[in-house]
């Protein structure tokens, strides 16, 4: 039996967690007398416990509108909307979760967890290699592709201008200057790749019927379930064009999805 979103035997991992949050929170946001991130991340872990899971929704969502957001928020946001019955915004924030967090595995575990309770269509067919570069790019996030990308890059130019200065022409550094070029290549190519893969992606957020024409009187052509995941293709008055990852297309209105 899979067991619910936060466990008894893991309580001391997450206080660990929590407390890494708090630091952060305390660290990079000044204390203020009416409103801190701080104290609104305290209330939610209380009102958590309490199972007062909307009270705790309210203030995780108040920290993130506040510019405050980090995996550890976003994955203790989605367990809360997990615990409240709202499948389609807790599959949401797990996935907001696990770009910052690809190799969580408590939010993995999770998140595909919720996806077994939804009838979720999967992702689309990909062949070999785009499976190979999926790989690549959903263990990292957004900002270690970038900063491994880069920092590589300064590598391979200042070992190139060392070499040049000291007139190296060795064969070793030739070819470890083309490896690191060759990487920096790869970690900033993946993270243009998963930034252009995650434009218009969104998540239902309640059951919905997808029409043939943006128009309510229009003939239903199949059915979303929350929390299924799709690609936004064309807006039009308050209605979006939507891709299934079973390529199926519908017009959906707008109030029932969300970005990611």
């Amino acid at each position: 039996m899979v067991s619910t979103a936060v466990s008894q035997d893991k309580n001391i991992k997450y206080f660990i967690k929590g407390l890494i949050v708090l630091i952060a929170l305390f660290v990079i946001s000044p204390v203020n007398a009416d409103d801190k991130p701080l104290a609104r991340f305290v209330t939610a872990e209380r009102f958590y416990k309490e199972k007062e899971y909307k009270k705790a929704i309210e203030q995780y969502e108040l920290i993130i509108k506040d510019g405050e957001e980090s995996g550890q928020i976003y994955y203790n946001l989605a367990n809360s909307y997990f615990k409240n019955g709202n499948y389609g915004k807790a599959v949401l924030n797990y996935e907001r979760a696990k770009r910052i967090m690809p190799r969580d595995r408590d939010v993995d575990y999770n998140y595909k967890y919720v996806l077994k309770l939804i009838k979720d269509f999967g992702s689309e067919n990909k062949g070999f290699m785009i499976k190979i570069i999926d790989k690549f790019t959903g263990f990292h996030s957004d900002q270690e592709l970038v900063t491994i990308g880069v920092t590589i890059g300064l590598v391979a130019l200042g070992l190139y201008l060392l070499f040049l200065f000291m007139k190296v022409t060795l064969i070793i550094g030739k070819i470890i200057l083309v490896v690191l070029s060759v990487l920096a290549v790869v970690y900033m190519g993946g993270f243009k790749y998963k930034v252009q893969k995650q434009v218009g992606t969104a998540v239902i957020l309640d059951n919905s019927d997808a029409r043939f024409e943006p128009r309510e009187d229009a003939t239903i052509h199949f059915k979303l379930n929350e929390g299924n995941r799709v690609k936004m293709m064309k807006f039009e008055g308050g209605w979006v064009k939507i891709k299934r990852a079973d390529n199926k297309q519908g017009w959906v209105q707008q109030i029932n999805l969300e970005g990611i």
